[in-house]
């Protein structure tokens, strides 16, 4: 038994949720539910409920929350550790699942080719010997029209985390209770505010054991800034299309308070997706993990990143859990505000233009369903416009405004 696996068999992570359905109701989540975030993994398909998924390395309870919320999915599930696959199959029986079979194996030792429409592997390579290689293994398991969701670590804001590891590897901590004890004392007695660390949500573990082993004494735990992850991509079969969470790595709203004369925004919009992302996160530190979709055909390639690919009959959806905040002033040129359901410290605020385009988004009555086209917000705007003593916008401007909305991550978009 290898270091890893001894670890997840001893110290369960993510912590068992014992009741997974209350937890929904309290408005637990997975980033990983296409169902509820398809637009993002499959910006070409029109919605099913029907899809044959693959989770390499599930945990204690990815595969049974993903099993109840999508009860028509086909789930097969894997994970190195025999616990977590005991709690697993409790789970199944506890709740009566049909639609979710789990497994104790080795990614690298499945043999399932070209076969599932989504593949999910969140928080797993990285703790891989060769992640490169489990990458690879897990990219060949989806189908051609597949969505694999990848997420690792990113260095950015785990530097902190690092410098600690190092520091109990020094004192020879290991990875029992007393270990654990030593490593909550040290962060309580010994870490002051301006260390790396005090920025890491995840220093706050300390009522959660398996937390504190799995992020200061993990012996296997590599992270990436987002270059290096570029490079991991790489010869792997596939292709990057999106992040998960745009607002995390696009500097725009961060910065649209520079003068122009200072420095023109526009000439981000140069930069790669991983350019992009690596520049906001060297502002913002923001981000301990990078959250993100894979495809196997290079038309995805960075694909609503490349503007040029926004035509007037693509449609647009307000993205889930996305929330109007405050009501516009039009003569004030403000145009209200939006947060996130899951950052609501992030407020996001329109001028004038951007608030009637925003309006015209989550007002149509197509909009939950299939979204409403680039050229139908083009109309209603002008139409606005004309009644309002407004100049009208050309399609290029609506264009604009709405590849605005969708690096902030406030929109999906469709291409049908």
């Amino acid at each position: 038994m290898d270091k890893i696996e001894k670890q997840y068999n001893e110290w369960i992570y993510p912590n068992p949720i014992e009741d997974i359905k209350k937890a929904h109701n309290d408005g637990l989540f997975q980033t990983s539910n296409a169902d509820l975030f398809w637009d993002i993994f499959y910006p070409e398909k029109k919605y099913s409920k029907k899809l044959k998924v693959f989770i390499a390395g599930c945990g204690s309870s990815q595969a049974i929350s993903l099993g109840i919320s999508n009860p028509k999915w086909e789930i097969y599930a894997i994970d190195l550790s025999a616990k977590a696959i005991e709690l697993n199959e409790n789970q199944i029986k506890k709740y009566n699942l049909k639609n979710v079979k789990v497994e104790k194996k080795n990614i690298l030792n499945v043999n399932k080719e070209n076969e599932f429409d989504l593949v999910i592997s969140t928080g797993v390579i990285h703790h891989t010997k060769d992640p490169k290689e489990t990458l690879k293994k897990i990219v060949s398991t989806a189908n051609e029209d597949g969505a694999i969701n990848i997420m690792v670590y990113a260095s950015y804001l785990r530097v902190g985390v690092y410098y600690l590891q190092s520091i109990f590897k020094y004192m020879n901590v290991t990875q029992n209770q007393e270990g654990v004890d030593l490593v909550k004392f040290f962060l309580q007695e010994f870490i002051q505010k301006n260390h790396y660390v005090s920025n890491y949500e995840i220093v706050n573990t300390d009522k959660f054991d398996a937390g504190i082993v799995d992020t200061y004494l993990n012996p296997q735990d590599k992270a990436y800034d987002i270059l290096e992850l570029g490079n991991l991509l790489k010869n792997t079969g596939s292709y990057f299309q999106n992040w998960n969470y745009n607002f995390f790595y696009y500097p725009d709203i961060f910065l649209k308070n520079i003068p122009d004369k200072i420095f023109d925004l526009k000439n981000l919009n140069k930069l790669s997706p991983f350019e992009a992302g690596d520049f906001t996160q060297k502002l913002l530190i923001q981000t301990g993990k990078l959250d993100f979709i894979l495809r196997k055909k290079k038309y995805f390639e960075n694909f609503w990143h490349n503007k040029k690919n926004i035509t007037g009959e693509d449609r647009v959806k307000k993205r889930t859990y996305v929330t109007s905040r405050k009501k516009g002033r039009l003569n004030d040129n403000f145009g209200g505000s939006v947060f996130y359901g899951a950052y609501p410290k992030i407020e996001i605020p329109f001028n004038a233009k951007q608030g009637i385009i925003w309006s015209i988004i989550v007002g149509d009555k197509n909009e939950s369903k299939i979204g409403i086209k680039i050229d139908q917000i083009e109309l209603q705007y002008n139409r606005f416009a004309n009644d309002n003593n407004m100049s009208v916008l050309k399609k290029k401007e609506i264009i604009d405004i709405i590849y605005y909305f969708w690096k902030l991550g406030i929109i999906t978009l469709q291409k049908f």
